[in-house]
């Protein structure tokens, strides 16, 4: 008997979010406080698997859970009690679902001074039946229309058509996300979700401010490099480990967030301590000389070894998986992250 294969592939977005506070349990705002307490955990989780590679890093938890997040939506048994332990999902399907539905609405909102635009798609084989109450659901909470292709016929034009609808959603940014060969005739749904910000500084950096200054990568590599500088008022803290300043775009509903450790050739050892607790640091407003390399970075992962090692096998297994959530195709699995 041939395989059939749920393949899922997303764009990745820079972006960690940090939970409010003080909700009443069983609230609408504590169950997205709970979605964001869980993509923390997950991301750091993540995290640690990911920073051994060589190199930058740099991938987005919340573009991942979410798309992660409908592929929840049909499994069922220990293949979804298994997704649920990995990713830091609730166990309550239905109201797990409704606070991540909140969560995307909240972020994707109309925002007047920054340019956010989030997307999810399915891609279903034209001649394949999903339950309408599973796609109902991921258009409904997660705006996720179903786009019916035909992989068996014509994978490459598959292939072709979901890059351009990425490369629509992200201003032409990601062009590429689904290299040739990987999807088949096998393939019978592809669940994608694409994320693009653009922003400017709520407090801006002047060009004549932007010196060449060292880049401390390694101790056996130093880089001179063009560095943006500013001396404003930002919220910051220092802890044993590093220093921690948030700077926040026009509009302040978006910020990054930058952790450097006071060892300059410290990364290493300092990934090792990044945990829930760190990120929710109080910050106060103090005086602070910032300095901030331009850079472009470019990831693509496989992480299928990755999700199995944290725990999450039954999903890949073609004997195990249990998406009788999505269809009553036997062997349904998940093929590719």
């Amino acid at each position: 008997m041939k395989k059939s294969v749920l393949s899922f592939l997303l764009l990745l977005f820079l972006g960690m979010l940090l939970p409010a506070l003080g909700k009443e349990e069983g609230s609408p705002e504590r169950g997205v406080e709970q979605v964001v307490a869980g993509n923390n955990e997950f991301a750091l989780s993540l995290y640690e698997r990911l920073r051994g590679s060589e190199g930058n890093l740099f991938f987005s938890p919340y573009s991942l859970s979410s798309a992660l997040a409908m592929v929840y939506g049909g499994a069922r048994g220990k293949t979804e009690k298994e997704m649920a332990e990995v990713l830091h999902f609730g166990p309550n399907h239905e109201s797990f679902h409704a606070s991540f539905s909140t969560l995307i609405k909240e972020i994707a909102g109309e925002k007047r001074y920054v340019e956010l635009r989030t997307a999810n798609a399915l891609w279903g084989q034209n001649n394949y039946e999903f339950y309408e109450n599973y796609l109902g659901m991921v258009e409904k909470l997660y705006g996720a229309g179903l786009f019916k292709v035909d992989f068996k016929a014509d994978a490459e034009g598959a292939r072709r058509k979901i890059n351009t609808w990425v490369g629509e959603k992200t201003n032409e940014k990601i062009t590429n996300l689904i290299e040739p060969g990987s999807l088949g005739g096998n393939t019978k749904l592809v669940l994608t979700n694409a994320v693009y910000f653009k922003g400017k500084w709520d407090l801006s950096f002047d060009p004549s401010e932007t010196l060449n200054l060292f880049f401390y990568a390694s101790p056996e590599k130093t880089i001179n490099t063009k560095m943006m500088t500013l001396k404003a008022i930002y919220p910051y803290a220092q802890t044993d480990a590093c220093q921690m300043v948030e700077l926040p775009y026009k509009g302040r509903d978006f910020s990054m967030c930058i952790l450097l450790p006071l060892d300059k050739y410290g990364i290493s050892e300092f990934e090792k301590s990044l945990s829930p607790k760190m990120l929710t640091q109080e910050l106060v407003s103090h005086e602070v000389k910032i300095y901030i390399p331009k850079f472009t970075m470019k990831e693509l992962f496989s992480l299928e070894e990755e999700l199995k090692t944290m725990g999450m096998q039954r999903a890949f297994s073609y004997k195990s998986a249990d998406f009788s959530g999505m269809s009553d195709g036997i062997g349904l699995m998940l093929s590719a992250v």
